[in-house]
């Protein structure tokens, strides 16, 4: 049984990919882009916060990894 840390992390994991999917969707620059690289790295960091850059540094990589143009990211 998931225990509630494993939810917040996976909550958390479901807001960062979208946000990276929004960096990967639209261009750099524009407004949608600006708001997905804020929410990126504010949930990065929370993530950083709660669980250690381990976690931090393995979502960046699950983003990464779906999405290649992203290297930079969070």
């Amino acid at each position: 049984m998931p225990t509630q840390n494993d939810n917040i992390l996976t909550t958390l994991r479901g807001y960062f990919l979208l946000a990276a999917a929004d960096l990967a969707l639209y261009p750099e620059g524009s407004p949608e882009h600006i708001k997905a690289e804020h929410s990126a790295a504010n949930t990065s960091r929370t993530v950083f916060e709660l669980f250690g850059a381990a976690a931090a540094e393995a979502l960046r990589e699950e983003a990464v990894k779906k999405w290649p143009k992203l290297g930079g990211i969070a």
